[in-house]
């Protein structure tokens, strides 16, 4: 799969989940969430290492109130991209911590890198 390919199904995947994070209409939010979650998990069968997939997926799934589907899904992804990738990370740190401090950040990564 070309990665073109890949960058465009993100950027419409992105722009389903935007749409459904704005939308008033609770049938209608399902669906857009739907499509992004079709549209995330096609990227990640086209490229298991694009960290970009897990984060968008995972922010999808905590929106639609699937928090433990979302956690197991960031672990994945962390072990997918040879934790090499600083999205992914910071999405990690901030579902699992609940926060944005850096210091409390660097202790997660810390005692999951060791």
């Amino acid at each position: 799969m070309l990665k073109i390919n890949v960058d465009l199904m993100l950027y419409r995947a992105r722009g389903y989940s935007q749409q459904a994070y704005m939308a008033k209409n609770v049938v209608r939010r399902k669906q857009l969430f739907d499509r992004a979650e079709a549209a995330f998990r096609r990227c990640l069968e086209w490229d298991l290492a694009d960290g970009r997939a897990y984060v968008g997926l995972g922010k999808v799934l905590v929106r639609s109130k699937r928090p433990e589907e979302a956690r197991s899904l960031f672990e994945e992804g962390t072990r997918m991209v040879g934790m090499e990738n600083p999205y992914i990370w910071q999405v990690r740190v901030w579902h699992v911590c609940g926060c944005s401090l850096v210091h409390e950040g660097a202790a997660f990564i810390c005692s999951h890198v060791s």
